[in-house]
């Protein structure tokens, strides 16, 4: 599949089959996030994978009307670590970088056949 074909097939996927995804899967995700551009290269993002069934029931409670969250095998939750950074025109430079990771890795889940949905 071509970064155009991705683009094109990408869903807000909101119902998850019960099945695990694989550490290859992930993997191969993750390193589509490592080669995102961010501001001077800095990667000031983490990404914390969540299976644990009580902390997915946490995170779906505090999603509100998002409650499908709870049903996915895997949450993955983007943070920026330096959120008090700033580009020169004032815009907060990790939220606009962790928004291009994350868009690597929708896109790269689609490539891996799974689903994923921004909350």
């Amino acid at each position: 599949m071509n970064v155009d074909q991705a683009m094109r097939s990408r869903r807000a996927v909101r119902n998850y089959k019960d099945k695990e995804v694989s550490r290859r899967k992930i993997e191969k995700i993750m390193d589509a996030v490592r080669n995102a551009p961010s501001a001077d290269n800095r990667q000031d993002w983490q990404f914390i994978f969540v299976k644990d069934e009580e902390k997915k029931r946490e995170l779906s409670e505090k999603a509100g009307i998002q409650s499908f969250v709870r049903k996915a095998p895997i949450i993955i939750a983007g943070v920026t670590t330096r959120p008090e950074s700033e580009m020169t025109c004032g815009v907060p430079a990790g939220v606009v970088d962790l928004s291009i990771a994350l868009d690597h890795l929708t896109l790269k889940a689609v490539e891996e056949e799974l689903g994923t949905c921004w909350i």
